[in-house]
């Protein structure tokens, strides 16, 4: 659960490697911001467990046009006509940095297995709001940012905009992230087809 509000950083893919650039070059930037990161290079809760370890307060993940809709925008290019996905398309999956049950942590949550206490397996599970988005809703931040032109590299595919490193809205508001999950145990099925 979480409800954060501040200002927007952009931070590439999230990787270490994105975020120690932005803390040689631009010291600071990413403290007590809510950091945007685009889906690629790294699995999604290694970007969440990287934003907290930078001092960010939340995490937007986003699809983006370079890696999610490589053909072009336009409906034509897009699912159902082909598997690229539009605008308002999100990404779903675990964060957790481990497999299956965070109690049982890369083992299987039968009934016997040993289960981790809370404080265990919360090391598993991300530290800071996390929440992801599709592309169409990714334009309307990053076009409403202020800030440093992001390096050649870091620009992504929605077109006609620069993506900046951000640290401000160009209006003075702040960027909100509110999650509503709960730890709470529930069965679940695992459907297998065969041929």
């Amino acid at each position: 659960d979480g409800l954060v509000s501040g200002d927007p950083v952009y931070v590439n893919f999230g990787t270490i490697e994105d975020f120690e650039w932005l803390e040689a070059e631009h010291p600071g930037t990413t403290q007590g911001k809510i950091c945007l990161a685009r889906y690629g290079q790294i699995f999604r809760g290694n970007k969440a467990d990287n934003a907290a370890a930078f001092g960010c307060i939340g995490l937007g993940i986003f699809l983006d046009p370079s890696t999610a809709a490589q053909e072009g925008t336009e409906e034509e290019n897009l699912y159902p006509n082909t598997f690229w996905m539009d605008g308002t398309a999100v990404q779903r999956g675990s964060l957790a940095l481990s497999d299956g049950d965070p109690q049982t942590a890369n083992w299987p949550s039968v009934d016997h297995a040993y289960r981790l206490d809370e404080e265990d397996r919360m090391a598993y599970l991300p530290t800071i709001p996390v929440q992801p988005f599709g592309y169409t809703d990714a334009e309307v931040i990053l076009r409403n940012m202020a800030g440093k032109k992001a390096p050649e590299e870091w620009q992504g595919g929605i077109k006609n905009l620069t993506y900046l490193i951000g640290g401000s809205l160009t209006n003075g508001g702040k960027l909100e992230i509110e999650v509503n999950n709960k730890l709470e145990e529930k069965v679940s099925s695992n459907v297998i087809g065969v041929r």
